[in-house]
């Protein structure tokens, strides 16, 4: 199992390294329904798609569109169950 999760991350780092090399760094969002005023922007993987070198398997969105793309229901509870608000001092 940890050697699958392992092979899973070098496959990861080898694919957006290679989109880098070869298309540069994401610069733009490409989400219909993006504000439009992010500065920060990721090559994500389109749903469906595995990670490998082809550049049809991702486009350009900005961290805000590139998280709610990724949301699921499952892991929209997972992932704000450890926040906690802060109190009032």
């Amino acid at each position: 199992m940890k050697l699958e999760i392992k092979q899973d991350h070098v496959d990861y780092v080898k694919v957006h390294c290679w989109l880098r090399r070869k298309y540069g760094k994401a610069s733009k969002c490409e989400g219909d329904r993006c504000n439009k005023k992010s500065k920060s922007f990721h090559w994500a993987l389109k749903n469906g798609f595995d990670y490998i070198k082809n550049r049809d398997a991702f486009f350009q969105l900005c961290a805000s569109c590139h998280k709610k793309y990724d949301m699921t229901d499952s892991t929209r509870s997972v992932s704000y169950t450890h926040l906690t608000l802060p109190t009032k001092r």
